[in-house]
């Protein structure tokens, strides 16, 4: 049954290669698919061990992919990322982890999810599934496995002495697209008056639905005010459904208008809009950053092209390949890349030559293209901005060695289990923070640290020990000096920690909502509307 199930799949993948290829190709595969099944058939009936038929193709396949892009994959129904793509939904738990120092960590917890009503928290330890140690090279596989029975997570929970078993099922979850839109109330500073009705609508990725999201979004900011502009906020979108990206700018483009080009091994198409615009004068920006990619940069090369948007933010990730699912089986699927895509003048913004490893452009080699109105834009490494944002950076090495050894994380989620009263201020929290990184304990992990405790381990002479637990302790207490009198530190610390505070404490739209206020991105984007009027 096994062996007619490999050979159902070698059938379905060589119809459409025969129909495409070369006689000698169709001879190559055929020899192909001969070796590759005798290989399987001998392994699992010659081999000393038993051997899994469907471990035995899901390796193969994995091999065939491995000297590809990054793009290429192959994958279940079980994977989440797809079907989230497809429907903007999933069957989960409705939290994520990271793993830290071999942890599995909560770092999010969606709203209306199975794990929101079982009161899960970010910060989380998540110890094991029911009789399963969960560890960075278990934990992924098992939550997959997982289907419809009720699981038992014990939970390590900072502050609370004893483990919490919370037992949870998967449910259906649905992920929104459009997470944050409204009519921007910001000050822009002291001597700038701020532009009245600019609408602002957040695209975090793009499903089956994000059309309909976005065009629901934008109606509403309509019923609120004549509005004189709109930010499409699409940093950090990865991408997603390409169809979805290509109506919404159809949705401020004319009728005909190309939005996009594909060229492909076996085929060329070209994109056009093809439903009336619902508006091709309201001003537009478009905001990116290094995480905006394909399908956003669709949109942001699009509406840059045809003169349609001022994007502003950095340069965008540089993912102009498109994919295509092919169904190897109901339940197996493999995504391939099939083909670039250019934007209207003709650009193509592939960062990477993934196939031969190598940047396909530099910027003294960089293409000139023209948009529609005659303005030069080039073919670089993703969709350049034509005004740039100023990244947020930390201006404080110590601020950096916290971040970057999860010291700060770590902090807040111990503050509020144990610490909080309710809405504390920020130097209420800094205080207890300066109290916390400096304690040995909490530091241990930070790299300098650990790796003095590690020559501790290897030398036991106490003489040895004395000088590194002296060393240690004038390292702490420097780095309680610089957290109470340096003002870069203090700066860069406390937003930090403010921003953490409020994600945790509030529901996402709220924390957005707190995030923009003082988004320096956002606030270039007024000033731009001010300057086109």
């Amino acid at each position: 049954m096994q062996m007619k199930k490999i050979i159902a799949i070698f059938t379905f993948l060589t119809l459409p290669i025969f129909a495409n290829n070369t006689q000698k190709t169709h001879l190559d595969i055929i020899n192909g698919f001969d070796a590759f099944g005798n290989a399987v058939k001998n392994i699992t009936t010659k081999y000393i061990e038993d051997v899994a038929v469907d471990k035995l193709i899901e390796k193969g396949i994995e091999g065939m992919l491995a000297d590809l892009d990054p793009y290429a994959e192959y994958f279940t129904n079980s994977n989440n990322e797809m079907v989230i793509i497809s429907n903007g939904r999933y069957f989960g738990f409705g939290f994520s982890y990271s793993v830290i120092h071999n942890k599995i960590v909560v770092n999010n917890v969606r709203d209306n999810s199975p794990a929101k009503d079982e009161e899960m928290k970010i910060g989380d330890i998540i110890v094991s599934a029911d009789t399963i140690l969960l560890d960075s090279a278990n934990v992924e596989k098992t939550f997959a496995d997982i289907t419809n029975q009720e699981v038992l997570l014990k939970i390590h929970r900072i502050g609370i002495k004893d483990t919490l078993n919370i037992r949870i099922r998967k449910d259906v979850v649905d992920v929104h697209s459009v997470t944050y839109s409204d009519i921007l109330d910001i000050t822009i500073n002291d001597s700038i008056p701020s532009p009245n009705n600019i609408g602002y609508i957040r695209l975090e990725q793009f499903t089956a639905n994000s059309y309909t999201e976005f065009l629901k979004a934008f109606y509403d900011l309509q019923k609120k005010c004549m509005l004189e502009g709109l930010i499409i906020d699409l940093r950090g979108n990865g991408g997603g459904v390409l169809d979805d990206a290509l109506k919404i700018c159809n949705m401020f483009v004319p009728r005909g208008s190309t939005i996009l080009t594909t060229s492909g091994r076996n085929a060329n198409r070209e994109y056009k809009a093809m439903l009336n615009p619902i508006d091709t004068l309201l001003p537009l920006v478009v905001l990116i950053d290094g995480g905006s990619a394909s399908a956003s940069e669709v949109v942001s090369g699009c509406l840059q092209d045809l003169d349609r948007a001022t994007i502003i933010g950095n340069t965008s990730f540089g993912k102009g390949l498109v994919q295509e699912v092919f169904p190897l089986t109901q339940t197996h699927f493999l995504k391939l890349t099939t083909s670039k895509y250019y934007t209207p003048s003709g650009r193509c913004i592939q960062k990477i030559d993934h196939y031969h490893n190598n940047d396909t452009t530099s910027i003294d080699s960089a293409k000139v293209f023209y948009t529609k109105k005659g303005k030069k834009v080039y073919e670089l490494n993703g969709i350049t901005p034509d005004i740039f944002s100023d990244k947020d950076t930390i201006h404080s090495r110590l601020a950096r060695i916290m971040l970057n050894n999860h010291v700060l994380y770590n902090f807040m989620t111990y503050y509020l289990n144990v610490v909080a009263k309710g809405q504390d201020d920020i130097d209420t929290i800094y205080s207890n923070f300066i109290n916390y990184a400096t304690n040995y304990d909490n530091a241990r992990y930070i790299k300098t640290i650990a790796l003095l405790d590690s020559v501790k381990k290897v030398d036991t002479n106490a003489i040895t020990h004395k000088i590194i637990d002296n060393t240690i302790d004038s390292i702490l207490l420097g780095y309680k000096q610089l957290l109470a009198e340096n003002s870069n530190t203090q700066i860069a610390i406390k937003k930090f920690l403010e921003y953490d505070y409020k994600s945790r404490t509030l529901n996402y739209k709220n924390y957005l909502k707190f995030a923009i206020l003082e988004d320096k991105t956002i606030k270039v984007a007024l000033e731009a509307f001010l300057k086109d009027k």
